[in-house]
């Protein structure tokens, strides 16, 4: 006998009661242990071996071994079906050399190889050809060295051979092969070739409907919390991309500007010597004066963006009102081509310990969203003063206002401004200004607040607050600059 049905094997009666699948279906079997392939397998061929189908075995040694003990331990004769060709075992690594051509899998040596098992079935049966069911693991292997594509196109050939010689299949991947997001599509198209599709054995083994769905949607939660950190990942590598661009054009703003200073330093020698001559009559000399005037004021310029570039490796006492003032000589040519009308209210200088590149940093985004926002003919105010930190009325320092008269944040953006890459800008912004200055902010034990009001006609706008507290060395100072003003924060 090839096999038995005696009473004491419960398990091999229960397994009784499966049927194979169809031919030409092709199920698949994703696994985390070997333990369940290996079961996987076996109920598989022991249901065929079970109806009189004769079956075949593509597998590792200790693949195959694992599966005969365990339909031997069913009851089956594993050894009568070997000796009649009604259970052949193969071994994966063979079968894939001898379907391979140049390191992809080969239809006609597929054909040849499965041919000439088929026909060692066929003679054993007296020379019929019927169904045979065929389990395997050889696209695994593909998968496990990464060569997902190859084992797609197995699995293809595998599909034309069922519908050619009547073969009901079924084979095993183990998971772990498809454990990056850049193994998505390849396992979908991988799953689209199978008839059937069998998930990890964490849901096979659940035994009973409820649980089965609370698996799913805990699943289906987990891979929508991976999609969404994906996107923001996906916003994070954009975000540093266009940094080391911006990071790039910084530096070779510095150069840029480091190379122009020094013919302007010559420059301003030459129009001190030409101011000096005594022939020039009035006219030349106040053209002179106009461009020297002008010359000295491209060296500011010139100047401040070597520094906007320029970081200390620690704080440094600054002071914020000539910060701000250097930031806006930047922006003078967008102020006069809009004509932004610009007031300034500078109480104190403002002296903190800071980095001052940060704090360049921080002003030039605030200011530029002011400027963006108020358009033509606009208005925006600057003001420094002393002041309180409002939830600790002991600590002292600085208070920067930057109102504008643009139309103000929606109710619906104002909790979002300050959250990375969310902008209103369209594509023109990138999210990160506000975020990155109240980083900044935050870096410095300060406060970033805002309020605002929509309008259209120049009358409602936005105000940022920003307190910057003093170090004790600077206490005093603060503290007298307080009294004189009789501020309150």
């Amino acid at each position: 006998m090839m096999y038995s049905t005696s009473s004491s094997h419960r398990g091999w009666k229960l397994l009784m009661k499966e049927t194979l699948p169809d031919p030409v279906a092709h199920t698949v079997q994703f696994y985390e242990q070997d333990r369940f392939f290996l079961e996987s397998a076996t109920r598989f061929l022991a249901a065929a071996l079970g109806q009189g189908t004769p079956a075949i075995l593509i597998a590792t040694e200790e693949h195959r071994n694992g599966v005969a003990a365990r339909l031997q331990a069913l009851g089956i004769d594993v050894s009568g079906a070997r000796d009649a060709e009604r259970y052949i075992e193969l071994d994966a690594e063979q079968v894939l050399s001898a379907v391979m051509r140049e390191g992809k899998p080969d239809a006609d040596r597929s054909r040849i190889a499965v041919r000439d098992v088929l026909a060692r079935i066929s003679r054993a049966c007296g020379g019929k050809q019927q169904p045979v069911a065929v389990a395997g693991e050889a696209v695994s292997l593909l998968s496990a060295r990464s060569e997902h594509e190859a084992a797609l196109q197995l699995e293809r050939i595998w599909n034309d051979m069922a519908r050619e010689y009547c073969l009901t299949l079924f084979c095993g991947y183990v998971a772990r092969n498809f454990d990056r997001a850049a193994h998505a599509d390849v396992f979908w198209r991988i799953c689209a070739e199978h008839t059937d599709v069998l998930p990890e054995e964490g849901y096979l083994e659940l035994e009973n409907s409820p649980d089965r769905r609370r698996y799913v949607a805990r699943l289906q939660q987990q891979a929508r919390a991976l999609e969404t950190e994906k996107e923001a990942r996906q916003r994070s590598e954009e975000a540093l991309v266009r940094s080391e661009k911006l990071a790039a054009v910084g530096r070779l703003t510095a150069s840029i500007a480091h190379e122009i200073n020094n013919p302007l330093t010559s420059l301003t020698n030459l129009f001190y010597l030409i101011n000096m001559d005594t022939s020039l009559d009035a006219t030349v000399r106040h053209y002179v004066a106009l461009a020297d005037q002008e010359l000295r004021r491209t060296a500011r310029i010139t100047k401040q963006m070597l520094a906007f570039h320029r970081e200390s490796s620690s704080r440094v006492p600054c002071k914020i009102a000539p910060i701000i003032d250097g930031v806006l000589e930047l922006y003078e040519p967008r102020l006069r081509k809009s004509n932004i009308r610009l007031e300034r209210h500078y109480k104190v200088e403002g002296a903190i310990e800071a980095f001052p590149a940060e704090m360049r940093q921080l002003f030039a985004n605030l200011i530029g969203n002011a400027i963006e926002a108020v358009g033509d003919n606009g208005r925006i105010r600057l003001r420094v003063a002393g002041g309180r930190d409002w939830t600790n009325p002991s600590r002292l320092g600085v208070r920067i206002a930057i109102a504008d008269s643009g139309p103000g944040i929606s109710a619906e953006d104002r909790g979002r401004i300050f959250e990375p890459f969310f902008t209103t800008k369209g594509e023109s912004g990138t999210g990160l200004g506000l975020w990155v200055s109240r980083g900044i902010v935050q870096k410095h034990e300060g406060r970033i607040t805002f309020r605002s009001r929509l309008s259209q006609d120049h009358r409602g706008g936005t105000v940022f607050s920003i307190f910057l507290p003093a170090t004790h060395t600077l206490e005093a100072e603060h503290r007298d600059n307080l009294d004189a003003l009789g501020a309150t924060g």
